[in-house]
């Protein structure tokens, strides 16, 4: 009887420090618990600088750019998405948070626009960005001679993800110092 008293107790102890171990590990989080609200405003904030039309490719750059930005402190205006479609194709494309952008072995904040005139440009606010060629871009019902792009056109990271690219390499070719 005293043996079974005791298994009794340890089972009592053992079921208790189950919850205990299970929030250290994150195990049973429910989605409020892991920032759910943080997510569908960043969510809305990519599905306010993204097209319907866009790839599920397109919208996973897109949200890399976006998350690595916030995470070094950039903050974007709060956004009220009105086309439900899109912000549940954002939702459920974009659900696992991107790796950072790393340029020279640091993070570093993206600057992007929806298109370009036909190559990105150089800045001296941004030394780690490179100009590069985006003549996909004047396919874009956005194209005007005159745009101009410092960091990564949305349009042409859209057409190269079309076109076979990934999501990464699309991001590499505008970014080509990046890493990962």
């Amino acid at each position: 009887m005293k043996q079974k008293f005791i298994l009794f107790i340890c089972f009592l102890t053992a079921m208790a420090l189950i919850p205990v171990f299970g929030l250290r590990t994150g195990a049973g989080r429910s989605e409020k618990q892991n920032g759910s609200k943080e997510d569908d405003r960043i969510y809305k904030i990519i599905a306010s600088v993204c097209d319907n039309e866009y790839s599920d490719k397109t919208l996973r750059a897109v949200a890399r750019i976006v998350y690595n930005n916030i995470s070094l402190g950039y903050t974007y205006k709060d956004c009220d998405c009105s086309d439900k479609e899109l912000l549940d194709k954002v939702k459920s494309v974009c659900r696992k948070k991107p790796a950072d952008i790393i340029i020279d072995g640091k993070q570093r904040y993206i600057p992007f626009s929806s298109c370009s005139n036909g190559n990105t440009k150089a800045d001296g606010k941004y030394p780690y960005l490179t100009s590069v060629a985006s003549p996909w871009d004047s396919f874009s019902s956005e194209y005007t001679d005159s745009a101009a792009c410092v960091g990564v056109s949305i349009d042409g990271l859209d057409y190269l993800c079309e076109n076979g690219f990934s999501s990464d390499q699309a991001l590499k070719w505008y970014l080509p110092g990046m890493k990962g």
